[in-house]
């Protein structure tokens, strides 16, 4: 109310200059430009008076909200910008490793067909023998859970050498895959955990066939015969020997998600049992394709975690104590470090946004600055 009365008064005094300076100006006028100096000088004071009432004026206190808001929200976008992840990334790893585990998401066909120095073959149930020389066509069925075991290895007979050969692994939908390299050069052992599946094995020549339990025996094959190996849901270890002229084994671009660079290392003591999860990474890079093919080099058992994968295994070879590989996907959560303090190895907004909008950024960045300063400018002078 208080100010309302002022605002009042103030505008009153401000009319009344301007109808006392119209009214001289029309009595000026009238008596051919005379100008009565009583009038004047009354018409000066109450000019006087109302610049006085505007000097002695309160200035209104600064709203200071605009311009914290305005901070707050810049603030706000620029964390935003330099912390905030991305939630889902496209990369390539190109590595070697000591052991790698993925999921097959999709039936589909593992290997090629493999010529195999020696094959065992553990965790199935059911085994069906062919027709040899010596013995008649056999089958063998498991009674427990662990299921049998058996080695195929070829041998050099008389008439002609042995061989064994294992057709392509066809491998059912959400089957796990562990692939390792083995203790021997030119051998390794691969496990698939799933539903079940069956394998056949093509043999000629002279073999030495052992089973878990059983003594080894020598058989003879005159003609190519194959050996069926089934197995109900669980975990079949295949460990094989690869011969020297063995050549790409594994297809190429498999489908796969879930890829873990782990292994299980495993202690057992009188007292208690120490579980750790090791890196499999021997050396290797990690391109981060959504940021222009961005390289980080990966040291010794440098650990890479995944919350989520999807992708294609462009390229898997076994060398002598490692594999190489190459997977193309797109992963979420991606982190190094140990398990007390991971570290996200995701890129952040402004990275993702520098490498794909790199001109959009720049512009956008100008103009918000521009209106940023704008803004407080105006503020500043109507303040």
């Amino acid at each position: 109310m208080k100010g309302g009365k002022q605002y009042t008064s103030k505008q009153q005094l401000q009319n009344l200059l301007q109808q006392q300076a119209a009214k001289l100006s029309e009595e000026t006028i009238e008596s051919s430009g005379h100008v009565e100096d009583n009038k004047l000088a009354e018409l000066k004071r109450l000019e006087q008076l109302v610049q006085i009432n505007k000097t002695t004026e309160v200035a209104p206190a600064r709203a200071r909200w605009p311009i914290i808001t305005l901070l707050a929200v810049t603030l706000i976008i620029v964390s935003l910008l330099l912390f905030a992840h991305v939630s889902s990334t496209e990369i390539e790893l190109d590595l070697l490793v000591s052991e790698v585990s993925f999921r097959i998401p999709e039936q589909q066909a593992l290997t090629n067909d493999i010529n195999a120095s020696s094959l065992g073959v553990s965790g199935i149930h059911e085994i069906q023998m062919p027709r040899s020389q010596t013995k008649e066509e056999q089958a063998f069925q498991s009674q427990d859970e662990t299921g049998l075991a058996v080695k195929l290895t070829p041998r050099a007979g008389d008439e002609q050498k042995g061989s064994v050969t294992l057709s392509a692994l066809i491998i059912p939908a959400a089957s796990r895959i562990d692939l390792s390299p083995a203790d021997n050069p030119q051998q390794f052992r691969l496990s698939v955990k799933g539903k079940g599946m069956e394998l056949s094995v093509g043999v000629n020549g002279m073999l030495e066939i052992a089973q878990a339990g059983m003594p080894s025996e020598q058989v003879i094959y005159i003609s190519p015969k194959s050996f069926i190996f089934k197995s109900t849901a669980g975990e079949i270890t295949l460990d094989m020997g690869l011969r020297t002229d063995t050549k790409k084994i594994f297809s190429i671009q498999i489908p796969v998600d879930s890829l873990s660079l782990f292994n299980v290392d495993e202690h057992t003591g009188s007292d208690n049992k120490i579980v750790r999860h090791l890196s499999t990474i021997l050396s290797g890079t990690l391109y981060f394709e959504s940021l222009g093919g961005k390289e980080k080099k990966l040291r010794f058992g440098q650990e890479i975690r995944f919350e989520s994968s999807k992708g294609i295994i462009r390229t898997l070879d076994l060398k002598d104590d490692h594999i190489a590989f190459a997977f193309h996907g797109s992963v979420e959560g991606m982190t190094t470090g140990g398990d007390n303090n991971p570290v996200s190895l995701m890129p952040t907004y402004y990275e993702w946004l520098s490498s794909r909008h790199g001109l959009s950024l720049l512009w956008g960045t100008t103009l918000y600055l521009f209106g940023i300063i704008l803004g407080v400018l105006r503020w500043w002078r109507t303040s």
